[in-house]
């Protein structure tokens, strides 16, 4: 869509959908972007230091983690592939969907920094470092498109694709993750699927915030706005491009709807469900209303 208008596109990090080859139709390089470098599978992606990582179609081996060594940590290969290709174009108008791995279970990195002397579990202190990780790459992308003269012309979106999770012995409580709100990752309830989306454009959007309940699957039609592009006809999501202009009148959903079928569980996730969490399960919301259903 974008590339039609001109852009170059990239996706750096996870992709997340099987099957890992390099020349199959659900490759990025096939669902147009033209450049790919990361994990292609959702399960390697687990791995933080990896035997190889995919450039495009090819394979790279990553010599430092030959025979389970630990010498290239994958989150600043990604890094540093991201601030390249913004490096590298620069020039022209450009897409990059960065989806690092952090945080994640598990909870590896290669110093937990500022979190040693915490009397926390090594996992927390890991699952700290690694927010800590993400927080400074936001950081690193913001400071690079100011330092190239393009922070003006540019917008950045942050977002999640879940609540707090507990995997590898992680605690959400400690860390207050989901706040005031009710349960966690897996959860129908908005600790498990409100979650933050930051958008920061210096030329374009001042502080603030916004009631508008945006979907992930409102971005798609926000990009196509923000680049002069037909969004596709046969989507849900609605565009919430004048949000970032500060007007109030981005058309809005009815309601919103998730549905889940999901066999994993974690025991506050399912302690929240009342013992249901690996049931099917059924969430709507339409304005301030929600309604939620489960069945064994």
């Amino acid at each position: 869509m974008l590339s039609a208008r001109g852009y170059r596109t990239a996706v750096i990090g996870k992709w997340g959908f099987r099957p890992e080859e390099g020349n199959q139709p659900s490759h990025p390089n096939s669902l147009g972007f033209e450049e790919f470098y990361g994990y292609i599978d959702h399960g390697h992606a687990h791995e933080y230091y990896p035997q190889y990582l995919w450039h495009n179609g090819v394979k790279e081996t990553i010599a430092a983690n030959a025979g389970g060594a630990k010498g290239a940590y994958s989150p600043q290969l990604i890094e540093q592939g991201a601030l390249d290709f913004i490096g590298d174009h620069a020039a022209e108008p450009f897409l990059l969907l960065l989806t690092p791995t952090v945080p994640h279970a598990p909870s590896d990195i290669p110093d937990v920094g500022a979190y040693a002397s915490r009397t926390w579990t090594q996992q927390n202190k890991g699952h700290a470092a690694q927010i800590t990780h993400f927080d400074t790459l936001v950081g690193k992308v913001t400071d690079r498109l100011r330092a190239l003269g393009i922070a003006e012309n540019s917008v950045v979106l942050v977002t999640s694709d879940n609540g707090p999770h507990e995997e590898g012995g992680v605690n959400p409580d400690l860390f207050d993750a989901n706040g005031p709100l009710s349960g966690y990752k897996r959860n129908l309830y908005e600790g498990g699927t409100r979650i933050p989306l930051i958008a920061w454009s210096p030329g374009r959007s001042g502080a603030g915030t916004t009631d508008r309940p945006t979907l992930l699957t409102d971005v798609l039609p926000t990009l196509a706005e923000l680049g002069g592009a037909p969004a596709p006809a046969d989507i849900d999501g609605l565009s919430a491009a004048p949000l970032l202009a500060g007007s109030p009148h981005a058309a809005r959903h009815d309601h919103l709807y998730w549905y889940r079928d999901e066999r994993g569980v974690t025991s506050r996730a399912n302690t929240e469900d009342g013992g249901r969490a690996t049931w099917l399960a059924e969430a709507v919301r339409k304005d301030d209303h929600g309604a939620f259903r489960s069945d064994s």
